[in-house]
């Protein structure tokens, strides 16, 4: 279900918003986004232990601010 796209950021100056969100999959219910899926194609282990990049962790920041009306995130890794 295409939505409308969702920006991180307003510049108040050129009126114009910025930085483009663009979740992997986004799953909506009643025409609400519900889940949010960031798939991940890397390896996420370090000697058996699950580890997450920074950024990584920063960008489900950004879904989770962006879209308040989301309960629930979730990192896919393959």
């Amino acid at each position: 279900m295409p939505k409308k796209s969702k920006y991180l950021l307003y510049n108040k100056n050129t009126e114009k918003n910025e930085i483009a969100l663009k979740p992997d999959i986004v799953i909506y219910k009643d025409n609400k986004p519900k889940i949010i899926i960031d798939t991940k194609w890397k390896s996420a282990s370090i000697d058996g232990r699950e580890i997450y990049s920074q950024g990584d962790i920063y960008q489900m920041y950004a879904y989770i601010t962006t879209y308040k009306e989301c309960k629930k995130m979730h990192i896919a890794i393959s």
